[in-house]
């Protein structure tokens, strides 16, 4: 039965972040813009600190939070941590998706890892498939991803997922 569950898991996840990246694939080519109210960089630790109702765009993502970090590595972002109650992101996968929405109180986004963590009453939603939990893990590959439990609608302490029909098949 935990096998069964697992498949249906990673299914699931298929379904929500089908793209390896998270993102068109020219998205990473695409200039950041930032508006905030404090920015601050500091070329000796490669790291990017805005605070103050930040706004973050590349291509299509759209990120809006308190407090921003992006760590840069060869002079790429390498990782990006967001702050807000709730932080906010959304994402085109793909041209012919739907868009992805992502909340919490904190987002990591880890671009040479593939994934993405959504912390403290976090949810991700694609169209009309939905997660919800006090933490998400994402493998964007589509290959592994975990939710853990917290006070759902249902106030029982447990995650919560709402899958539409005919979203999965085994090719």
């Amino acid at each position: 039965m935990q096998i069964t569950n697992l498949n249906l898991f990673s299914l699931i996840t298929l379904s929500l972040l089908t793209s390896a990246s998270l993102a068109l694939e020219s998205d990473r080519d695409q200039p950041i813009k930032v508006k905030a109210e404090n920015g601050q960089y500091n070329n000796l630790t490669g790291e990017m600190l805005y605070q103050g109702n930040v706004e973050f765009w590349q291509g299509s993502m759209y990120l809006k939070a308190d407090k921003v970090i992006v760590q840069f590595y060869d002079g790429k972002a390498s990782e990006l941590f967001a702050f807000g109650e709730p932080a906010y992101m959304e994402q085109l996968p793909e041209e012919s998706e739907d868009m992805m929405f992502a909340e919490g109180n904190r987002i990591e986004y880890r671009m040479a890892e593939a994934d993405i963590v959504v912390k403290g009453a976090a949810k991700i939603s694609q169209g009309e498939n939905q997660m919800s939990g006090a933490q998400i893990i994402y493998s964007l590959d589509g290959n592994q991803g975990e939710v853990t439990g917290s006070a759902s609608e249902s106030g029982d302490g447990r995650m919560e997922m709402i899958i539409q029909p005919g979203q999965f098949t085994n090719e």
